[in-house]
């Protein structure tokens, strides 16, 4: 096995398929890998935040700070990658914008469920909660 299959890197840059004129496809793309990152990061925090909690109730609650420091780095790490997204102008944006529909980062149902995991209550998110990702 080497570095792409076990990564499986076809599959992964094969996801990203812009809907707009081949014109906007640079911008589209960035605007999907920066979304589709912040997915798989999530992905991993309710991973840590479901370890975390476990950790705890198990006693174990050194090893859950440390669970705890990884939680914040990648906590860290998403919003230092906000930025990218801001490189995109507000034109750019619109010149794709109706190829999304109404396709919205607020339909995050990871996020959605992070914020539930972390105690912020509201129906929706209460039952993404359940989420497990593992």
């Amino acid at each position: 096995m080497d570095y792409s299959s076990y990564l499986k890197l076809n599959e992964l840059l094969s996801l990203q398929q812009p809907r707009s004129p081949s014109s906007e496809h640079r911008n589209e793309c960035l605007f999907i890998i920066v979304h589709q990152v912040h997915e798989l990061w999530f992905k991993q925090l309710i991973n840590e935040i479901h370890y975390a909690i476990e950790l705890v109730g198990k006693g174990a609650v050194s090893d859950a700070i440390s669970v705890m420091a990884r939680i914040n780095t990648i906590t860290q790490t998403i919003v230092n990658q906000m930025p990218v997204i801001n490189t995109l102008t507000a034109h750019e944006f619109h010149r794709f914008r109706e190829y999304l529909g109404s396709a919205s980062g607020f339909q995050s149902y990871q996020f959605d469920g992070i914020e539930a995991l972390l105690g912020k209550a509201n129906s929706k998110k209460q039952k993404a909660a359940t989420l497990s990702i593992r």
